[in-house]
């Protein structure tokens, strides 16, 4: 497999027995790692932004722990951190407590689960939506599972004045920009935007169940993702 990176940092051990324990163990993690994605990137990446800056173009401001399955089965978990660009839909991942870093295509990658202990990410190709791109799986059931998919894109500072009038920002924004997607038992796709006349077409077949769960749940400040995942749940089970 092909991987956009080059060298190899891996970090100095002590020579006492406990070190060289420690080394064997990393270096296992590297050869794993190594052997399926080529080569590691020539410096740990960060994912902070500047303080002017709104957004960011990673899932997570930090490494977190997680799961990710490549396209021939093999799993990467312990030993391991990771951090997702929403931008290109590429995956950093790197070697615990080490200067090891790997940069992986998305083409590389079958599923990825991510977690920060309080925000919990699976993202998964979905081939009838489209099986280049990952999702985040927001619900999935037998008869209806819910995806989402978030597009960022970075907006630079673009503020001016004359003197009398000023328009744009001062500020670089990452905008993430949320579509949702549903996908039936037997495969079959339909986007569905944020608005109750579109989320109410896309469940047709389902109306009798879509109308009460309306009458029983909508208001104007909880209608969102999250009222659109409580629908498809219900109209799941």
């Amino acid at each position: 497999m092909k991987i956009r990176s080059v060298l190899l940092m891996l970090l100095i051990v002590s020579f006492s027995s406990q070190a060289q324990t420690s080394y064997s163990s990393i270096s296992g993690l590297y050869n794993q790692a190594a052997s399926t994605f080529g080569r590691s990137v020539p410096s740990v990446p960060t994912f902070g932004t500047k303080n002017e800056t709104i957004g960011n173009q990673f899932l997570f401001e930090n490494w977190v722990q997680g799961t990710v399955v490549d396209v021939n089965g093999n799993v990467f978990s312990s030993g391991y951190l990771f951090n997702f660009n929403k931008i290109n839909q590429n995956l950093y991942f790197k070697l615990k407590d080490t200067a090891v870093a790997f940069l992986v295509s998305r083409e590389e990658v079958k599923s990825i689960q991510l977690t920060d202990g309080f925000k919990n990410v699976l993202l998964e190709k979905v081939p009838a939506i489209d099986s280049n791109r990952f999702y985040q799986v927001l619900v999935k059931g037998e008869k209806y599972s819910l995806y989402s998919l978030t597009q960022t894109s970075f907006i630079a500072a673009n503020f001016f004045t004359n003197g009398i009038s000023s328009t744009g920002n001062m500020y670089d924004e990452f905008k993430d920009e949320v579509k949702y997607y549903v996908v039936t038992s037997d495969q079959k796709a339909s986007e569905v935007p944020l608005k109750r006349k579109a989320v109410k077409k896309v469940f047709e077949a389902e109306k009798e169940k879509v109308t009460e769960f309306f009458r029983e749940h909508d208001s104007a400040g909880n209608f969102g993702e999250g009222f659109l995942k409580s629908l498809v749940e219900t109209l799941t089970h």
